[in-house]
């Protein structure tokens, strides 16, 4: 007790000297995380934060394209008002087409990632390791080539429609009617092993007794895979949707090497019309409104599928 109460130069007790430099090293391991992270957080500030910012001050101007800062007047929400309310608009088209676009490539892409990866999980399949390298080939390759490439296919007199041809199917992909289903039959060729490979990863790394439990309980291969593979595939399937359909919003390269977001406006999705506003008609303003609603859309789609993975962790909780 005599030791305890011994006090130091300055007066103190040790006991209190002790507690003081504990409080301190646990105040200084509390700031740590904070000054390891300021980096990274100048660095977002900068790269990211910055430009959306400017991107949403310019979408007040009227600023025409090759123009000097200094010309830009200011004009309120008539760039906004004129997408929203002009006839000559076309906001609600390239919306619809973004949609569209989007929200079937991803369905299509997921059903047959999940019908691929289920069988290549059986396990008396010869060569798997080849046939899923194989399949990593069209995600390998550049969006532009692919365009190009698939563009020569699907002229009258090329390979797709040639071979189409032999079956009586005479298709014009380059009309207004058929241009949309076209490049989404690209992006489905070139994404679809995404979902093979994120799914057939997820399905591999099912504990087997759980399988083997619901196998010896009777349970049928169809209900094995529905209430047990598929739960667990949940996480897996919404993670890898969501970042594929950010993918499919902001698309362009596809698009535009194929058709130009022709014929007309019948593939002209939102990136085609930032485009043409700003290269064609040279309007920095309304391409920059353009802009901004387009991450308006990629929040409110992150925000749902967020939610989703929450609500599907609170009900496998609750189920626990």
């Amino acid at each position: 007790m005599e030791s305890r109460k011994r006090k130091d130069g300055n007066g103190l007790n040790t006991a209190d000297v002790i507690v003081k430099q504990r409080v301190g090293g646990r105040s200084f391991r509390q700031i740590l995380p904070y000054v390891c992270l300021l980096p990274a957080f100048l660095f977002t500030v900068g790269v990211l934060l910055y430009p959306t910012l400017k991107m949403f001050h310019f979408s007040f101007l009227n600023w025409s394209f090759g123009r000097g800062y200094e010309t830009a007047e200011w004009n309120g929400l008539q760039n906004y008002t004129w997408l929203f309310a002009s006839p000559s608009s076309t906001l609600f088209h390239s919306l619809r087409l973004t949609l569209l676009y989007s929200g079937v490539s991803v369905v299509a892409e997921l059903g047959i990632g999940l019908a691929v990866a289920t069988l290549l999980n059986r396990e008396r399949i010869f060569g798997r390791v080849i046939v899923l390298t194989g399949f990593m080939i069209p995600t390998l390759l550049m969006p532009v080539m692919v365009g190009m490439m698939w563009r020569m296919y699907m002229y009258p007199n090329g390979m797709l429609s040639y071979f189409l041809g032999l079956v009586g199917l005479k298709i014009n992909w380059y009309t207004a009617e058929w241009a949309m289903p076209a490049v989404i039959m690209i992006e489905i060729w070139q994404f679809t092993p995404f979902f093979i490979i994120s799914l057939f990863a997820g399905l591999r790394a099912i504990p087997d007794e759980i399988l083997d439990a619901a196998a010896v309980d009777g349970a049928s291969g169809w209900n094995r895979f529905w209430h047990i593979s598929v739960p667990y595939l949940r996480p897996i399937i919404v993670v890898t949707a969501m970042i594929r359909m950010l993918w499919l919003l902001k698309s362009f390269d596809i698009v535009y090497t194929m058709f130009t977001g022709g014929p007309g406006s019948a593939t002209e999705i939102l990136g085609l019309s930032i485009y043409r506003a700003l290269f064609l008609a040279r309007d920095i303003g309304r391409s920059a409104a353009l802009s901004v609603i387009l991450a308006v859309l990629t929040l409110i789609v992150t925000y749902i599928f967020v939610r989703f993975i929450y609500r599907s962790r609170e009900a496998m909780e609750r189920s626990l």
